[in-house]
């Protein structure tokens, strides 16, 4: 997943998260910070060529993909990359409220169904959040996802129901 941010001062930050495997990395005005452990990136900000002394900031990443991502930087800056906003955590806690009608109401079969299809739906909730749609058009999407995707698990669960009944 990739995020990019130009702030007013007009820096870029362009931050990268691998979806499997979570590595991060970060560019700031196209040049890439370097990685100092798995959260913390360094800029060089500026070298004195009388004396050779060299300026740094660090950032320190605050966040992920599903909650928003947050640069905090030595000098006591929070820059904001990306966050939900709040209709989007309504769509994400419906998505996995799902589960547990799916569990409680479907039983095993019911609460698996539901539990795969509540994890597809939040990556599209997600996508369609990260996307540059009108606000009326993301929450529309949203909501087409969250009631697509829970008639579909329920209409699986239905003709697993009745495939069972039948023999």
């Amino acid at each position: 997943m990739e995020f990019i941010k130009v702030f007013e001062n007009g820096d870029e930050f362009k931050y990268t998260e691998g979806f499997w495997t979570g590595d991060k990395s970060l560019a700031i005005n196209g040049e890439p910070a370097h990685k100092l452990d798995k959260k913390t990136f360094r800029r060089l900000d500026k070298i004195d060529m009388s004396t050779g002394t060299q300026t740094y900031t660090d950032y320190t990443v605050k966040g992920n993909y599903l909650f928003g991502v947050k640069l905090i930087s030595d000098k006591g800056e929070n820059l904001v990359i990306v966050k939900n906003t709040w209709y989007d955590w309504i769509f994400i806690v419906l998505a996995y409220v799902s589960i547990i009608f799916g569990a409680l109401f479907m039983g095993a079969i019911g609460g698996a169904l539901s539990a795969l299809t509540a994890c597809a739906v939040v990556f599209g909730i997600l996508s369609v959040a990260r996307s540059k749609l009108h606000v009326a058009a993301k929450v529309t999407l949203e909501l087409l996802l969250v009631l697509a995707v829970n008639a579909l698990w329920c209409g699986l669960y239905i003709a697993v129901l009745l495939l069972l009944i039948a023999m």
